[in-house]
């Protein structure tokens, strides 16, 4: 698990495992014009699992490709 950077650009964690790889963006408060967690992570030049964590969201479950999900269903996946 690590943060990353992409230019000026922050992504909260980086798990990596083996082969695989998950960019993860988290935020207690997430809303359909939280452009900055979407953006970063739309900004990743691969096909690696992009997701963002949120506790407060009542939206779609995707936005452009990237699913948003409820920590606590995150966390007994």
């Amino acid at each position: 698990m690590q943060v990353g950077k992409l230019n000026d650009k922050e992504i909260d964690f980086i798990a990596t495992k083996v082969n695989d790889r998950k960019y993860i963006q988290v935020t207690y408060q997430f809303s359909e014009n939280s452009d900055r967690e979407i953006n970063n992570l739309l900004q990743i030049p691969n096909n690696y699992r992009k997701l963002v964590i949120t506790d407060r969201y009542a939206g779609p479950e995707m936005i452009n490709g990237i699913p948003i999900i409820n920590i606590r269903d995150w966390l007994l996946e």
